[in-house]
């Protein structure tokens, strides 16, 4: 594909210097009229090509992307995946021994702290009544 683009434009390079040579030498006589419909010509082709080249060039764009996408996703699927669902287990172990330690350590540790507050508000609010009592009948 490669060669025959070159060979392409080689013929077109060429083709291009023999009408500018035989204009030069005057083997063709050709008129103002003649050279501009020519030169529109030449131009609507080139276009016409141009065009064709930049829809190949973007059609081989999104191939290319579409393909790096299919890439990705298998790399994803083959690698990343199974990271994934290893951090999701060791995740749930860890909330595992959370609850664990909070059912075992924690709680007994709470309530015995709550129990011991109310026996101490309980203590104080006793001591308060009978300070409170005394001072009525000095």
């Amino acid at each position: 594909m490669r060669w025959i683009l070159i060979l392409v434009g080689v013929l077109i390079v060429a083709a291009i210097a023999a009408a500018i040579w035989a204009l030069v030498t005057g083997v063709v006589e050709i008129t103002l009229g003649e050279a501009r419909d020519t030169v529109i010509i030449v131009y609507g082709v080139l276009g016409i090509v141009f065009f064709l080249v930049a829809i190949l060039a973007a059609l081989a764009v999104f191939l290319a992307v579409r393909m790096v996408t299919g890439l990705a996703r298998d790399a994803y699927e083959e690698q990343a995946r199974p990271l994934v669902d290893d951090v999701r287990g060791t995740v749930q172990s860890v909330r595992g021994s959370v609850e664990f330690v909070s059912d075992q350590a924690i709680s007994p540790m709470i309530r015995i702290i709550a129990v011991a507050r109310g026996l101490r508000r309980g203590v104080e609010t006793v001591a308060g009544v009978a300070r409170r009592g005394r001072r009525r009948g000095s």
